[in-house]
């Protein structure tokens, strides 16, 4: 073979390579997927630098070294603007939503130490369904009982009160004004707590549909796994059918390479279905758990709001007699609500159990 030589250029075109300006790629140009300090790094170091991939909807990022564990540290900031600090003894790998990443390394000016590697790679079907499904759950979970739990709790306060105030006063009329305080407070607390829920279970609505749109992602996923098992299966099958017509040696050895790196394929493929299928189920039950959770919060909501409405009328009905107060005790039946609340943690328990089974999945496909 012939190689081209600057000898053999045509005089114009040598001409031209000597008097044309090179000009370096800039680091704009560039996208930066890894961010990397000196090892051991510098003191008194501030860098900035943004990973990037573009087009990439979640990345895998990956955090690897040592700092100075008081001083020095690495600050990531996904698109989002959420941010996680690390320092000290570090190895960590986690996703994030979005095609950038931005890094801040920070050193003072005492000790040093290894230094620290940040890696970013586009992350797998797998690994973004899982990332999303995680973040959908944790989504309804945080717009979930803490602040009504709260109101709930400020409820019950109140109602041991005011049954100390109508059991220690031997004349009700003369505390009907105490007493009224305690239920307008008690109704305005119940009002409250139900004025959150139109929002909480809006937002609840919206994660639940993406889990679904998710859910149907995992389900092609799998045909589409079955069917390439098929077509590779029947391409074995092709293969061994064709080396049975061949009296060749040296054809019939290429042919059984084909088999069994088909095979090998097909093996990959089924360890593939299992992990997806495998998914799946907890990928169902979690939403199966995150329905009820948030009905159970639909019921205790409207509860509340008819609590509300019925201490509304409490507060209306303090001209009654003295005697018609003693069954103030029992307009609203806070065992029942104590029940529903029970129900509400008892399913936040059964749904963290699910998301540590799903966290402890991994797959790199």
């Amino acid at each position: 073979m012939r190689y081209l030589t600057l000898s053999a250029l045509p005089l114009i075109s040598y001409l031209l390579l000597l008097t044309t300006p090179f000009t370096p790629i800039s680091a704009a140009d560039k996208n930066l997927t890894q961010f990397k300090t000196d090892k051991p790094y510098k003191n008194k170091e501030n860098r900035r630098e943004t990973l990037s991939i573009p087009n990439a909807e979640a990345l895998e990022v990956s955090v690897q070294g040592i700092t100075e564990q008081k001083y020095d540290y690495l600050v990531i900031t996904d698109s989002a603007g959420n941010e996680q600090r690390f320092d000290g003894v570090i190895d960590k790998r986690f996703s994030v939503l979005g095609s950038n990443i931005k890094v801040f390394f920070r050193s003072d000016n005492a000790t040093v130490a290894d230094g620290v590697t940040v890696t970013i790679a586009p992350i797998s079907l797998f690994k973004k369904v899982k990332f999303q499904v995680l973040a959908a759950a944790n989504v309804i979970m945080r717009q979930g009982t803490g602040e009504i739990n709260e109101k709930f709790i400020k409820i019950l306060k109140n109602l041991n009160r005011l049954q100390e105030q109508l059991g220690q006063a031997q004349d009700l009329n003369s505390i009907s004004g105490q007493i009224k305080e305690q239920l307008a407070l008690i109704a305005q607390t119940y009002h409250d707590a139900a004025s959150t829920g139109e929002n909480i279970l809006r937002i609840h609505q919206q994660q639940i549909e993406l889990l679904m749109q998710l859910e149907k992602t995992t389900a092609n996923s799998i045909d589409n796994l079955l069917k390439r098992q098929r077509e590779n299966q029947d391409q074995i099958t092709n293969f061994q059918n064709f080396a049975n017509q061949i009296q060749d040696p040296l054809e019939k050895q290429k042919l059984q390479f084909s088999i069994e790196g088909t095979r090998n394929l097909l093996s990959a493929l089924e360890t593939q279905r299992i992990i997806w299928s495998d998914f799946q189920r907890v990928e169902s039950e979690l939403i199966g758990l995150l329905r009820t959770y948030s009905k159970r919060i639909e019921v205790l909501l409207y509860s509340m709001n008819i609590s509300a409405q019925v201490y509304d009328q409490a507060v209306n009905v303090l001209a009654l007699e003295g005697s018609k107060l003693l069954s103030l005790e029992k307009l609203n039946n806070i065992n029942e609500l104590q029940k529903i609340v029970a129900d509400i943690q008892s399913s936040e328990t059964a749904i963290m159990s699910v998301i540590k089974r799903i966290e402890q999945t991994d797959a790199n496909f």
